[in-house]
């Protein structure tokens, strides 16, 4: 018998599904913890720290598919809202007041999550592409946070 996120949330064999946590609709596996992934509200930080890295996943991928959201790539766009999100529960400077700022110009918090993430794929990329080797990535990355308004966002999606 296998747990989902903590120790004490194994809740036995699903009738849904046959046990497996697998699944979009992985919320109804989840006992005292968060079962509902809203990109509209932030998650509380200690109950989204305390579900396994696959369970905040797959709760994102249920919430867009649930939402009628039809993307090109689920697992990556959901891997990219789960990093945002683990930055902001983790209270990375940079880019709470990044989401802050994007929803001060009008972005809602789903959209600012985008924009944000939308910065960090492109520092991503150039660091899986790069042929010399920065000591500075992740001040790379909140420098282009930093900069990051609504409107460039918008314009450039």
């Amino acid at each position: 018998m296998h747990s989902i996120g903590r120790a004490d949330t194994w809740l036995g064999p699903c009738r849904r599904c046959g046990g497996s946590p697998v699944g979009w609709h992985v919320s109804h596996h989840l006992r005292g913890v968060m079962q509902r992934y809203d990109p509209s509200n932030a998650p509380d930080p200690v109950q989204w720290m305390e579900l396994d890295e696959q369970l905040r996943a797959m709760l994102v991928e249920e919430h867009h598919r649930t939402a009628g959201i039809d993307l090109p790539n689920v697992t990556l766009h959901a891997t990219l809202h789960v990093i945002v999100e683990n930055q902001l529960a983790a209270n990375d400077g940079p880019v709470v007041r990044a989401m802050v700022r994007l929803m001060g110009e009008g972005l809602s918090r789903h959209d600012a999550l985008h924009a944000v993430a939308s910065v960090l794929a492109i520092h991503m990329h150039r660091l899986l592409v790069a042929q010399d080797e920065s000591d500075t990535p992740r001040s790379e990355y909140y420098a282009a946070v930093d900069n990051l308004t609504a409107k460039k966002w918008r314009k450039n999606s």
